[in-house]
């Protein structure tokens, strides 16, 4: 029910590092970028980040004064993700399209926007990597909620998505995961 703006790519990892390491928050070359990326290269989205690293990356990113910058909601990434359309993948009957999982990456993470954008026009919703959500994990209520939000801190929190290694049924729009 309240507009809201969604990147159009994963945080690659110049932007990683632009924010998080250099000290004129510039793109830097490849050999000066420092990510926790196990995977490293130029276009990349970062990877093998916790959800207090996004955060802390976040929390930089505001100090630049470029705007207010947040994870979405689990109900904002999963609209975001559906672009007003109903099948698993979206309007895909299968994920080769849009996505990197573990059938057609070489299970390593591709470089962003080599995939076609769904019809929101954004890339890598579902593969590539796995994009954190503000939301705590917990059951869903099964009665229709507006704007439904989790406040049971139940310990871990959700990630969505499906990333470059998991199996196309772990890269379906409704599919939920956890990590502490």
């Amino acid at each position: 029910t309240s507009n809201f703006f969604m990147m159009e790519t994963e945080v690659t990892q110049e932007q990683w590092d632009a924010v998080m390491n250099s000290p004129k928050n510039e793109i830097r070359p490849l050999a000066q970028i420092q990510t926790p990326s196990l995977v490293k290269g130029l276009g990349l989205p970062v990877e093998n980040v916790s959800y207090h690293d996004v955060n802390n990356f976040i929390i930089k990113l505001n100090q630049l004064g470029l705007g207010q910058f947040r994870l979405p909601t689990e109900a904002e990434w999963e609209y975001a993700a559906r672009a007003n359309e109903k099948g698993a993948f979206g309007e895909n009957e299968a994920p080769e399209a849009t996505a990197w999982y573990s059938r057609n990456s070489q299970k390593i993470p591709h470089i962003v926007r080599t995939k076609f954008p769904n019809s929101f026009g954004l890339y890598d919703m579902l593969g590539n990597v796995s994009e954190w959500v503000i939301d705590n994990y917990a059951n869903f209520n099964p009665e229709p909620v507006v704007d439904p939000q989790v406040t049971d801190n139940s310990g871990f929190r959700s990630y969505r998505g499906g990333s470059f290694k998991d199996s196309d049924s772990a890269c379906r729009i409704a599919n939920r995961n956890k990590a502490k």
